[in-house]
């Protein structure tokens, strides 16, 4: 049986009016994303990227345009159906790492788990605990993020990323905001959830760094695919 791709979007819009005027944010993006591939998103501020991800990820309807995540149409679900899919097959790590701020680390990276069916308080918080050592902050697990460095927050966003164990990541700049040291290291560990762990991985980037770690690069213009390919200019 064929594995079915992890994203694929066919003529996928987003169209949003100001006033009299529209602005076409996404114009008819076809796009498909094998399982276990790690595709990288590049363009030029204004041209998509977020957007994109934000629609492949259900938290934006498209105006037009298809949706399949894990061979699942989900242009036509409801919210709680969107939210499903969200909570069953997707993890998201953001450029300002959305982390609540009276939280702990801990309970960051439990938070996903609150709306999950099936919960069991010890296991997932065994399994918090599993997640926060991997990302070498098991010791700061009851620090808040305001007690932990820009690299250390990230981690902790990565840990909750992975803690309902999804099938994709989604990532809008996750090295945004992090020094060149810092940022290597997190480029070293998205590869590895990849290569090793066999995610599929959608990662929005200005960094060669991180685009260089692609099986494929995506270049947005304008809301579309201007260029695709092993190598492509960011």
């Amino acid at each position: 049986m064929t594995t079915p791709p992890a994203i694929e979007t066919r003529d996928l819009r987003r169209v949003y009016r100001r006033g009299p005027s529209e602005v076409r944010a996404i114009d008819g993006v076809t796009l498909r994303v094998e399982t276990g591939e790690l595709v990288a998103v590049v363009g030029r501020s204004g041209s998509g990227k977020t957007t994109l991800l934000d629609l492949v990820g259900c938290l934006l309807r498209p105006t037009s345009g298809e949706i399949w995540i894990v061979g699942r149409p989900v242009s036509g679900l409801g919210d709680g159906g969107l939210a499903a899919i969200r909570r069953e097959q997707i993890g998201f790590i953001f450029q300002e790492f959305n982390l609540v701020s009276t939280l702990t680390a801990l309970e960051n990276v439990l938070l996903p788990r609150r709306y999950a069916p099936g919960r069991d308080g010890r296991r997932d918080r065994e399994r918090a605990m599993t997640l926060l050592e991997e990302v070498g902050l098991a010791a700061r697990a009851r620090h808040r993020p305001g007690e932990l460095s820009g690299g250390e927050q990230q981690r902790v966003a990565i840990a909750r990323a992975l803690i309902n164990d999804p099938a994709i990541i989604l990532a809008d700049e996750p090295t945004g905001e992090l020094d060149s040291e810092t940022s290597a290291a997190l480029v070293a560990m998205l590869r590895r959830l990849n290569r090793e762990d066999g995610r599929t991985l959608l990662i929005v980037t200005h960094e060669p760094d991180v685009a260089a770690i692609a099986d494929r690069v995506v270049r947005l213009s304008d809301g579309r695919i201007a260029e695709e390919g092993r190598t492509v200019q960011v």
